[in-house]
């Protein structure tokens, strides 16, 4: 490893840098956005751009903005006292320990970081430290320092390759362009040319990253991050070549992938193969590529119509997952295990992001862009997306589509999404949105790394989501039961057994869950269905098990459960202050015929009731249980949220039980008719009929018979929608199999519609030929026969 050198002369220098007289603050006027007419840089509209983002409008900066700005400023005035050029690093409280490899990545990085807060206030008319000469030496002769001792072409990558490879060139880079004309100097050009040979060293390609010392092809937001290393090292260094090198590699990370990372053709987004991840390493891909996009726009010499491929996958990738300015948790990995990694921040996040890409988004697609992200601004209720700004002129522009009275606020909400490739479902309505989180063969059941996400063993199990207008999931995970997941079923031995970071079963640990074949569903319009034949970690566990999702319920079903010592969480809702909740078991109550148990949690300051009612003599548990733990626990944060309480259900199984159970999410019961009717609950199908919405859907898991109804021959999701004269019809074959799917209906004749031609009818026998579908749905017509 190389020995790290200080300079006696550079850190004599640091006296002089921190007690210099103050700068000049001329009156607020547009920034200063790092290039001069005279550079001759081909590269002056798209830097000037790219600075803007950091720097915004500072003439139509609102109170917030320049509270944030007075408040930096401060600090800046503050990091000039403190600072000095030593073998510790640049300040007390950034230690930089050359011995420790585990923390000397991340301690740069940090320095870094703090640099380019300076350099930003330097650059910001609004504040004191504007063009200040003090401030302008100590970033320059910093940054001359840190390279010459710490991230040069001689330095040895230790820790985390991150830090090297993306963390600290970014912050290096961003600070080089901002302050362009400050170093595009006689005395300091070679600082510029210094870290363009640094970067070059640790990030040699816009598409690799070196692990280990060997090259590996860069994914998703990996890529991304690489690639604007390279893209702002050949605007700084002028390098033509090298700048069309960027435009290459960033191309693939926009086009489909049908394995691994990436985006599919569906709406999926997996990172570290095989885990889903659009929440938030979804975020760190967006958040580059908007700036680059936006950037270069701004050059009309620049061809950017591959790169605007991205605008759909911004629709059908990431909008269905928002709810109310919140990103739904099971897209966010292991994040959930951080105080910062709460679904409000993460949306609020990624909808930073995504107003990166309004300015240059085409015209097909703006508008519908801006509705999105008006809708979901102004739909948080809990958290005030304008609290927080993570980039200037992202929130200036996100101020202004909010105050748009042109821009509608999308009030019919009324969806269903299937995400197949990461084996997600979303369910929305007005009032609420429903989750399903499953795993497979093809899809990890959660990820654990680095420390964090502890104890999310059970969290992709066929865990049930449900957002209404409380703030379930945001502190929710720190202080809820690990083991009790709403909807999964679990081996009752294993409670308070598992170890941390335990059982996962996936790509990255070389263990994907092989038993797990049957994953995935159908949906027709706004409604679907969800079925997954579970097998649990350990292979001790195997459940079919089945949702059913219409407007005012969700049916969820489970049959043929392997293991007599198991349990089916019906419910693990967070209390929002004083919420009522109870239960009672009944006869023939709600048009049910039978017996029933009705769960009620009941509205609080203007919160939806939510009601379940379990069916049949199964006997749930209902308790209310309170903790008070430390973010620790989970991950590597520290503190806690206060005592959170939480009304946890669930039922108890012998070999071979099942259970069915209807969530209701929003009535208060007083006017609620049952109109669903469960037709089989079995090992080899689960199905249902709605009559209010002449439905009929099942999934089956093996050839079934149900008499008068359907005869199917091979498994399959199906959902039939009756007609006054015709049968709309959706399939889809979640096992992947790539053979047809074969069934008979009683009430069907000929085809009326068969767009894709995949339909045959031999012998009152409807076959469908699924070779391209993948586990997507497929939807045509039949005739009706009338009775």
């Amino acid at each position: 490893m190389k020995t790290f050198k200080f300079s006696l002369i550079a850190i004599a220098l640091t006296s002089i840098v921190a007690c210099g007289g103050s700068g000049d603050n001329p009156s607020a006027t547009l920034p200063d956005v790092g290039v001069t007419p005279d550079t001759g840089n081909q590269y002056q509209q798209i830097i000037a751009h790219w600075n803007s983002y950091f720097i915004g409008d500072s003439s139509t900066y609102d109170s917030e903005l320049q509270n944030i700005v007075d408040s930096k400023d401060s600090q800046v005035k503050e990091w000039l006292k403190s600072h000095s050029l030593s073998e510790s690093g640049l300040w007390s409280d950034i230690k930089i320990d050359v011995t420790n490899e585990s923390t000397l990545g991340s301690s740069l990085r940090q320095t870094y970081q703090r640099l380019f807060t300076m350099a930003m206030m330097y650059k910001t008319p609004t504040a004191s430290v504007y063009n200040n000469n003090d401030v302008k030496k100590t970033i320059i002769e910093s940054m001359d320092f840190l390279n010459r001792n710490y991230y040069n072409t001689e330095t040895e990558q230790v820790g985390n390759w991150h830090n090297w490879q993306i963390g600290i060139p970014k912050e290096a880079n961003n600070i080089l362009i901002l302050m362009n004309s400050d170093f595009d100097t006689d005395n300091n050009k070679h600082i510029i040319q210094n870290y363009v040979n640094a970067t070059r060293y640790f990030v040699p390609s816009p598409s690799e990253i070196i692990i280990q010392g060997k090259p590996q092809s860069a994914t998703g937001a990996n890529l991304i991050d690489v690639a604007q290393v390279v893209l702002i090292r050949s605007m700084l260094s002028n390098n033509a070549d090298e700048f069309s090198t960027v435009i290459d590699a960033l191309v693939p990370v926009i086009q489909h992938v049908e394995n691994g990372d990436g985006f599919y053709q569906d709406g999926s987004f997996i990172q570290h193969k095989d885990i889903a991840y659009t929440g938030t390493y979804g975020n760190e891909l967006l958040k580059g590529l908007g700036m680059i996009i936006g950037s270069l726009n701004a050059n009309d010499d620049v061809d950017v119509t591959e790169l605007n491929k991205i605008y759909p996958i911004l629709l059908q990738s990431f909008k269905p997952l928002f709810t109310d300015g919140r990103m739904m948790d099971f897209v966010n990995g292991r994040a959930i295990s951080r105080a910062s990694g709460q679904n409000h921040k993460v949306g609020h996040s990624l909808l930073n992001s995504i107003v990166s890409f309004v300015e240059s988004a085409p015209n097909k697609y703006k508008q519908e862009l801006k509705s999105f992200i008006k809708t979901n601004i102004v739909n948080d209720a809990e958290q005030d997306y304008f609290d927080v700004v993570l980039t200037t002129k992202n929130y200036q522009t996100a101020r202004q589509i909010v105050a748009d009275v042109d821009i509608p606020v999308i009030n019919n909400i009324e969806y269903h999404k299937q995400f197949i490739n990461m084996d997600r479902v979303v369910h929305a309505r007005n009032n609420y949105t429903f989750g399903i989180a499953m795993h497979s063969n093809r899809v990890g059941n959660y990820e654990c790394i680095n420390g964090e996400n502890l104890k999310g063993w059970y969290t992709g199990d066929g865990m049930t989501y449900l957002y209404n207008s409380d703030d379930q999931y945001t502190n929710y995970w720190v202080n809820a039961d690990p083991y009790l997941m709403a909807g999964t079923t679990v081996v009752a031995s294993d409670y308070n057994q598992l170890q941390d970071c335990s059982n996962q079963r996936s790509e990255q640990k070389k263990s994907t869950q092989q038993l797990i074949e049957f994953a995935g569903g159908v949906s027709q319009n706004q409604y679907g269905v969800a079925g997954f034949d579970f097998w649990n970690a350990a292979d001790t566990l195997n459940a079919k098990k089945s949702w059913f999702m219409f407007d005012n319920e969700i049916v969820a079903l489970g049959s043929a459960i392997d293991n007599s010592d198991s349990y089916t969480v019906i419910e693990n809702r967070k209390l929002i202050g004083e919420q009522a909740f109870s239960t009672e078991t009944s006869l023939d109550k709600f048009g049910i015929r039978g017996e029933l148990t009705h769960i009620s949690i009941d509205a609080n300051n203007n919160y939806g009731s939510i009601n379940y009612l379990v069916l049949g003599a199964d006997q749930p548990t209902l308790e209310k249980k309170c903790r008070n733990n430390n973010w620790s626990d989970i991950g590597t944060g520290n503190g806690n949220v206060g005592n959170t309480c939480f009304v946890e259900s669930k039922i108890s199984h012998n070999i071979r039980d099942n259970y069915a159970y209807i969530i209701i999410p929003d009535s208060d019961m007083t006017n609620y008719t049952n109109q669903v009717d469960v037709l089989m609950n079995s090992r080899t199908a689960h199905v249902v009929r709605h009559n209010d919405l002449n439905i009929l859907s099942g999934n089956f898991f093996d050839a079934t018979n149900i008499e008068n109804v359907i005869q199917t021959y091979t498994p399959m999701s199906i959902f039939i929608k009756e007609t006054n004269d015709e049968l709309i019809i959706s399939v889809s074959d979640p096992l992947r199999t790539a053979t047809p799917i074969k069934f008979e209906l009683t009430n069907a004749s000929d085809i009326s519609e068969d767009i894709d031609r995949l339909v045959s009818i031999n012998n009152s026998q409807i076959m469908v030929n699924t070779t391209n579908l993948d586990g997507m749905t497929y939807t045509f017509k039949l005739v009706k026969v009338t009775q």
